[in-house]
């Protein structure tokens, strides 16, 4: 087109004599229109080429998107993973490419945040908006890791505000941090205008989970089933709804659905492998999870889980090893520190246990939220008994009154106060705690044969520093898995730590309390 313009220029030159009079005394005019000419050339090519090179990056990374997605389809991770980081190389703000690398975890925190550093933002736009978007990316790695509060530049506080992206990230970390109620209102708000959020709905469902709230998860799973039976998200909110009713065989075959229509969904795997340990199906469940951790390589869940279920089969020394895996993912996160010191207790190393215990208690204390507080309440009780073997019998009064403060009812925490209170010769307080468990519990046959020889201590005013030792099955919820925390990071995760409530040093099982 440029030529076509010079081209005509040049004729209309030669054939006008008005022209060619006025060039005459003006040489140098004629010149000056050249040059303009080809400087606006020149400036109309680039922008052209400009265009077509923006143009032509858009089209190779959404082709490597597409790619991608095909390859996670088909199963192969590896190479989905390669298509995606390209999508990022191509294009920065392919953002669903990013999505599927960090919200799936199918990278290590070392290789998201090697990721991130690798990204060229600032060549492909402004300083202002590079800033923007690398502070953007940086908040959503290392998920576990990093605070809630988000330091944005300022002059994108109040546009961000009510973008339901950014409002999801917000509650996926008020969620991580276990602030359910935070959590819940950011994604009722956002799911109230964007009802089909995908993200969005994992959290909810998440927490919804967390609340054991039936009535909702069976009110937004048969919608969901209905508007979009393709989206495996749809069966997984049916099956956390049967995992909440704690009905194993229709939570397997709407959990199953979803994984037949995405194989690489870690959420419904984690849901399914928590429905087979409801049965105490050892070995099935370590096989979903196991899958669950093949499919999200940077989330420590599948591990700790996969640790649980070793810890249960008595197989210690193999869940001790997956434990401090999952920490080197998550190294503040209480629910794991808590079961490395169970391991410890199991082991009779009680020093080492009340050390965990002590640790996940700093990280517990730290987060500020009364409501969560029940969720913790087998880690007082832990340590409680921990104290006790150290004949720390003061310290180990403390941790159960606190346990009460948590579960007032709890008829196990009762029997074991008044079996604290018995070692320590105070027989009266001893009778009067053991009552009341008795009370609650009267099949307990160790705190009726506890009672019985305090009330002969205090008949006789002598102090047997040998009582009787409790059975293994003293404590019901020792033995029995009553339930497990259904989550992920696409569900997100929260661990519920499990109670290791020993009255004896026979030593017992694991369990996950919600």
């Amino acid at each position: 087109m440029f030529l076509k313009y010079l081209k005509n220029y040049l004729i209309w030159t030669n054939n006008n004599s008005k022209w060619e009079h006025l060039l005459k005394h003006h040489s140098h005019l004629k010149q000056q229109i050249l040059n303009i000419l080809i400087l606006y050339g020149l400036i109309f090519i680039k922008s052209i080429l400009d265009l077509y090179h923006f143009c032509f990056l858009k089209l190779r990374a959404s082709i490597c998107l597409l790619r991608g997605k095909v390859a996670e389809v088909l199963g192969s991770l590896q190479q989905a993973m390669k298509f995606y980081e390209e999508a990022l190389r191509f294009d920065v703000f392919c953002a669903e490419a990013y999505e599927k690398l960090i919200k799936k975890h199918m990278f290590t925190p070392e290789e998201e945040q090697r990721l991130v550093e690798r990204m060229v933002i600032e060549k492909q736009c402004d300083s202002d908006t590079a800033a923007v978007v690398r502070c953007l990316y940086e908040q959503e790695v290392h998920q576990y890791m990093k605070p809630i509060i988000v330091n944005l530049p300022s002059f994108t506080i109040g546009s961000l505000n009510d973008n339901a992206d950014y409002c999801i990230n917000i509650a996926e970390k008020f969620y991580y941090n276990y602030k359910f109620r935070e959590s819940f209102d950011l994604c009722k708000k956002v799911l109230t205008h964007n009802p089909f959020h995908q993200h969005g709905l994992f959290i909810y469902i998440a927490l919804l989970y967390e609340m054991k709230d039936k009535t909702e998860l069976f009110s937004l799973g048969h919608r969901l089933a209905r508007q979009c039976p393709e989206n495996p998200i749809s069966w997984l909110a049916v099956g956390c709804y049967y995992l909440v009713t704690k009905k194993p065989e229709p939570t397997r075959r709407y959990l199953a659905k979803a994984t037949s229509l995405c194989r690489s969904f870690g959420p419904a795997w984690l849901a399914l492998g928590h429905s087979y340990g409801l049965e105490s199906e050892h070995d099935h469940a370590i096989s979903a999870y196991f899958t669950a951790a093949d499919v999200m390589r940077g989330c420590h869940l599948p591990i700790l889980y996969v640790g649980l279920e070793y810890s249960l089969t008595n197989n210690l020394r193999l869940a001790e090893r997956l434990y401090s895996e999952s920490l080197k993912f998550y190294p503040d996160d209480p629910a794991v520190l808590h079961e490395l010191g169970v391991i410890n207790y199991l082991n009779r190393e009680y020093h080492h246990a009340l050390l965990f215990f002590q640790r996940a208690l700093l990280k517990v204390e730290a987060i500020d939220q009364v409501d969560l507080l029940p969720y913790w309440e087998p880690l007082f009780n832990n340590m409680g008994h921990a104290c006790r073997k150290l004949k720390k019998y003061d310290d180990a009064i403390i941790h159960f009154k606190k346990c009460l403060g948590l579960t007032p009812r709890n008829p196990q925490t009762l029997i074991a106060i008044g079996f604290v209170h018995a070692l320590q010769g105070n027989y009266g307080q001893a009778i009067e705690y053991l009552h009341q468990g008795l009370w609650l519990s009267p099949a307990s046959s160790f705190a009726q044969t506890l009672l019985n020889k305090c009330f002969n201590m205090t008949q006789t005013k002598t102090y047997v520093e040998q009582l009787p030792e409790p059975p293994n099955d003293l404590n019901e919820y020792l033995s029995v898995r009553q339930n497990s925390t259904i989550t992920e990071t696409d569900i997100n995760p929260v661990t519920v730590p499990s109670s290791a409530l020993e009255e004896s040093d026979q030593g017992g099982s694991s369990m996950i309390t919600t």
